[in-house]
């Protein structure tokens, strides 16, 4: 229903289940479509004297929202503008949050510019890539990003925020941290190498491209296949696809503490990546699946994916509710078994208390 017009059209009542890859969610109470910065202020005014809390959403691709919806105003970025300049070895791109961020990284892999190639197949908008500090394959953004533009909810000022200002890290940043009190993505701006050969590390690139050097199409294309047959790719055919992909994060702890966890499963061979200053990352999905859950099981209307045990799928009309219930009964297996307490990916929307207990 058409409320306003805010220089924008402003929707009431809108189903987030409607708007997210999850398919979960009750209603947003208001709904507005962004395509430039004006009306971005604007819209962010309008909800400060409003006193409504906010939220940007993309794709919905990351977000478990509520069953009781969101009491505020949902902000869509559709800006989809995006420049290019070269010099001999270099290639600056500035995209706007709006756009989708597989798109554009098909569209360097095609000029031949190599460092996001690897994050193929990632679902949603470039605004959402910097809050996560998406990774895959053995890239991640914070290597090629250059800057961020965002809008201040607080004063509706602009700012260009350097990378090194940025606080990326692990599945997250300064603007994850912030939360709805901080900053909205307006743009984002990549440094690319103007190179055909990728760089390749990830075992399951190794076992398709059979070499750590490979042309920049060839690596895109096998990032997709990898994706595919884990359904990590959006598709409505698929029954795994109703879920955020990899609902929890990798946990990173000290290398001790890996070894006497490896000696709790009697396994040697406990995956493990050196994550700097006598760290390693764990395998959250080994983990999960040493703890007894399986690939492909169910819960009632929730389960888990048939291809990895990280994604818990939405089988059959499931609720936030069930999602959460078969989220923490995974957490409190693997804290029993190894006193590790894996966090979730997703951003929660909606909710009056904290999603999860320890």
């Amino acid at each position: 229903m058409t409320i306003v017009q805010l220089e924008a059209t402003l929707l009431e009542n809108v189903p987030l289940a409607d708007l997210t890859s999850l398919g979960i969610g009750g209603p947003a109470r208001y709904v507005v479509d962004i395509d430039n910065t004006v009306r971005l202020t604007n819209a962010l005014t309008w909800a400060t004297k409003m006193d409504l809390p906010i939220l940007v959403l993309g794709d919905g691709t990351n977000v478990v929202v509520a069953d009781t919806g969101f009491d505020g105003l949902v902000v869509r970025m559709n800006n989809q503008s995006v420049e290019c300049d070269t010099d001999e070895t270099k290639a600056r791109v500035i995209a706007d949050a709006g756009v989708s961020w597989d798109t554009l990284v098909e569209c360097c892999v095609n000029e031949g510019w190599t460092g996001i190639e690897c994050l193929s197949g990632i679902p949603g908008r470039v605004g959402a890539a910097p809050v996560q500090n998406i990774g895959a394959y053995g890239q991640q953004l914070k290597t090629t990003l250059d800057a961020v533009h965002a809008i201040e909810r607080a004063t509706g000022k602009s700012r260009r925020i350097a990378a090194t200002d940025c606080g990326l890290g692990y599945r997250t940043s300064v603007f994850k941290q912030s939360g709805r009190d901080g900053w909205v993505i307006t743009k984002v701006e990549l440094r690319l190498e103007r190179e055909s050969t990728s760089v390749v590390s990830h075992h399951d690139l190794l076992r398709i491209l059979g070499d750590r050097q490979a042309d920049v199409a060839a690596t895109r294309q096998a990032v997709l296949e990898v994706r595919h047959n884990k359904s990590m790719l959006l598709d409505a055919d698929d029954r795994n696809s109703k879920s955020v992909g990899s609902f929890f994060v990798n946990p990173v702890v000290s290398a001790l503490r890996a070894n006497d966890i490896a000696r709790i499963f009697a396994d040697d061979k406990m995956p493990q990546q050196p994550a700097g200053h006598g760290h390693v990352k764990l395998s959250a999905a080994w983990l999960i699946e040493h703890c007894g859950f399986t690939r492909g099981e169910s819960h009632g209307r929730v389960g888990l994916s048939d291809h990895h045990t990280l994604a818990i799928v939405n089988r059959d009309n499931a609720t936030a509710k069930d999602v959460i219930a078969f989220a923490q009964r995974i957490r409190s297996r693997v804290a029993e078994a190894t006193d590790i307490v894996l966090e979730p990916e997703p951003v929660f929307v909606g909710f009056d208390a904290p999603v999860f207990y320890e």
